[in-house]
């Protein structure tokens, strides 16, 4: 089969996480993939994921008649790697830049499929891509990665797209079980058009290894304390994700332990965007080491050098970064949201609870050596249980009983 996906931004995201391990997947299958997506460059770089896939790009900034996009928009103000600092919002366009946003999609996925000639389309996010593919008559997949029902309720003059491209998909992929009941209530599709797809993890990536704690913080320049232990968090800046929270129980923490641990927190975005400036005393940064954006690997071995992972998000899906520390055998503390708590091993806390945050670490710091061992075995079990493959599997079956595409587009 031919492949097209289709993502709102380029990488470096969640999406397109999950767009480079199913590409990845269905080429070892056989199948050839295509990926269309917006960027600020006329060719992607020599190191982006999905090698074996062809990259389609749709190049910003665009001008017509007067009217101009600098840059692709973002759905939520998070962080996007991919894109210019502080980019702005679908709700921040006038109308004249959406509709030239849309009428310019519109022609590169007419461009694409013509050349390209896909058998199926998948979009990712219930937003402007799948809207813009319903009004070229166009049949397709969407799959929603919760931020985009966020979107939902933060842009109104965005609902009827979005609304409409949730009826108008062949089926709509969600995450989780309360991924899928949150998309039913919002876009009134009927619950047999919502396919809980779940996700999976690189296990050839994520993984338990041996690692030389004091050569590997060298390695980044790092000067921490042998006694201090290692808590890792992957994910954007972002108040989303909880960062601000992370601060707090750091604060907590270091009033409490004579050796608190030391935070590598991974992503992108400002931290100073997370925080409120009306309470600088809250925050704690001291043991709190920001280290960017990083590849999967170097995540990775931190993740082996580490006692736990945290996850403390105010808004999630499915939380694929929880299960990658997991896939190291690493215990994870999440807020109950009906994304990673699902599946995950460790404490679960509720949102907003910076305290809450502090006692879940001090009693996965503090437990003994023989019920950490067991955590710890029950993490990798259990992320185990997910695969790229067999969600490969369960997409390939609704692949292929979607109509064919029209002759022309």
């Amino acid at each position: 089969m031919r492949i097209l996906f289709t993502m709102t931004g380029g990488w470096g995201t969640g999406s397109g996480t999950v767009v480079a391990a199913l590409a990845d997947r269905l080429h070892d299958l056989g199948h050839t993939v295509g990926i269309l997506y917006p960027d600020t460059r006329d060719a992607p770089d020599v190191d982006v994921p999905a090698p074996d896939a062809e990259h389609l790009l749709w190049t910003f900034p665009i001008v017509l008649e007067g009217v101009e996009l600098y840059t692709f928009p973002l759905m939520i103000p998070d962080p996007n790697p991919a894109n210019f600092d502080g980019a702005w919002t679908y709700s921040a366009l006038t109308q004249a830049q959406l509709d030239l946003f849309l009428s310019s999609f519109r022609a590169r996925l007419a461009e694409v499929v013509a050349a390209f000639r896909p058998d199926v389309i998948e979009c990712q996010h219930v937003w402007a891509m799948p809207y813009a593919a319903s009004e070229l008559g166009l049949p397709y997949f969407v799959m929603a990665h919760h931020s985009d029902q966020m979107a939902f309720h933060q842009d109104t003059r965005m609902r009827p797209y979005a609304t409409h491209a949730a009826r108008q998909a062949e089926n709509v992929f969600a995450l989780s079980e309360g991924n899928k009941a949150e998309i039913v209530g919002l876009y009134g599709v009927l619950p047999e058009e919502v396919i809980v797809m779940g996700n999976g993890y690189d296990r050839e990536v994520f993984r338990p290894i041996e690692v030389n704690r004091a050569a590997l913080l060298a390695a980044h320049d790092l000067t921490i304390p042998a006694e201090a232990p290692l808590v890792t968090f992957a994910g954007k800046l972002s108040k989303t994700k909880g960062v601000d929270i992370i601060l707090e129980a750091n604060r907590l923490l270091r009033e409490r332990l004579a050796v608190p641990p030391h935070l590598l927190l991974f992503g992108s975005g400002k931290l100073e965007e997370t925080l409120d400036p009306n309470r600088p005393e809250a925050y704690s940064r001291e043991g709190c080491h920001f280290l960017g954006h990083q590849p999967y690997a170097v995540v990775r071995d931190f993740h082996n050098a580490a006692r736990l992972s945290i996850m403390p998000s105010r808004a999630e899906g499915f939380g694929l970064a929880a299960l990658e520390a997991m896939g190291c055998g690493l215990p994870v503390v999440v807020t109950r949201l009906g994304g990673p708590d699902s599946y995950s091993v460790g404490p679960i806390i509720e949102p907003e609870e910076p305290e809450a945050l502090a006692d879940a670490m001090e009693a996965v710091l503090a437990m003994p050596d023989d019920p950490y061992a067991a955590l710890c075995d029950e993490a990798l079990r259990v992320a185990r249980t997910f695969s790229w493959e067999a969600v490969v599997d369960k997409r390939l079956r609704y692949f292929r009983e979607a109509p064919a595409l029209p002759s022309e587009a």
